[in-house]
């Protein structure tokens, strides 16, 4: 989940002002491994889909529960994409540190 914040942050889903209002991310080499492209591909395209469906309006505390949503729930018929698509790729982050 931490790292999955720190690359939606730092690849612009929230704006400076609300980023700030986040805890820090920690450095690279905190993270047991490095992601493989595939993982950094669907990173971005978890990113797109949620300004896609956000614009410039997210805030710090919609991102948090959309990483609750995506992370720690069951998966719904009705789940909106950016969810879906957060939901694998933090599922695939946790496997690879695993």
């Amino acid at each position: 989940r931490i790292k999955t914040r720190s690359f939606m942050v730092d690849n612009g889903v929230l704006s400076n002002e609300e980023a700030s209002k986040l805890p820090p991310s920690p450095p690279e080499d905190y993270y047991p491994c490095t992601l493989d492209d595939d993982m950094q591909l669907a990173l971005k395209e978890a990113a797109a889909s949620i300004t896609k469906s956000f614009g410039n309006d997210l805030t710090a505390i919609q991102l948090e529960e959309i990483l609750t949503v995506a992370t720690d729930t069951t998966e719904a018929e009705d789940d909106p994409d950016y969810i879906v698509k957060l939901r694998d790729v933090a599922e695939a982050i946790k496997e690879t540190y695993s």
